[in-house]
């Protein structure tokens, strides 16, 4: 099996270092310049933050993944994205993002590791055969109150998932789109594991895919 951008990227933030950008074609990029498209995000969520190293909190192996980590970068993939699915004509005439933020969920997979390296030998066998990356793309609305009524300390929550979303409890990256095409808005959440074997970026795969619920919606 092949692991991807995203274990490298994991190590990486461990390290303190930036996660490395992945470059990728956008056919027409430069047709969607000109649409109106306001960021009105907390300026938070476009930067990269460890929750905890520590392997008891409840935070540990938690992330806010940088969407700059995208070359073009995810805001301007969604904006892309939306130029593109409606015709001329009937161009939105204002896009406003409230809410684009990423996360990854390593916990699972970094207290296997560690378990693995504190009994060597046989829990490192264990350990390592107990991941599972087989897990799909899924994808869900977002009650916009309960997101927004997570305190700052709490953020690392928002990279939590339920065991139907996720059951073989996969590292995973989450992303939230809560936005408003000319004043209809709607906010998508989509979870999918931070490794492929299709040789698929996976940073970018998830957030295509939640771009692609998100206007499932227009």
């Amino acid at each position: 099996m092949k692991i991807f951008l995203a274990t490298v990227a994991a190590a990486l933030f461990l390290t303190g270092c930036a996660a490395p950008v992945y470059k990728h074609e956008v056919a027409g990029l430069q047709k969607s310049e000109t649409m109106n498209f306001v960021d009105a995000r907390p300026p938070a969520e476009s930067e990269q933050k460890i929750f905890s190293m520590l392997i008891t909190s409840d935070a540990y192996a938690t992330y806010r993944y940088s969407t700059s980590s995208l070359d073009p970068s995810a805001l301007r993939l969604f904006q892309h994205r939306i130029y593109e699915k409606f015709p001329e004509g009937v161009k939105p005439s204002q896009v406003k993002v409230h809410h684009f933020v990423s996360y990854m969920n390593m916990q699972a997979a970094f207290r296997r590791t560690a378990v693995g390296s504190i009994f060597g030998g046989v829990g490192a066998a264990i350990a390592s055969g107990t991941q599972n990356y087989n897990a799909d793309f899924k994808a869900t609305a977002v009650n916009r109150a309960t997101f927004d009524a997570v305190s700052e300390a709490n953020e690392y929550t928002k990279a939590f998932f339920s065991a139907e979303e996720n059951p073989n409890n996969a590292p995973v990256f989450i992303v939230y789109i809560d936005a408003e095409i000319d004043g209809k808005r709607n906010f998508v959440r989509g979870i999918a594991p931070t490794s492929r074997t299709d040789g698929k970026n996976p940073y970018l795969y998830v957030v295509d895919n939640t771009i692609t619920a998100f206007l499932s919606n227009y």
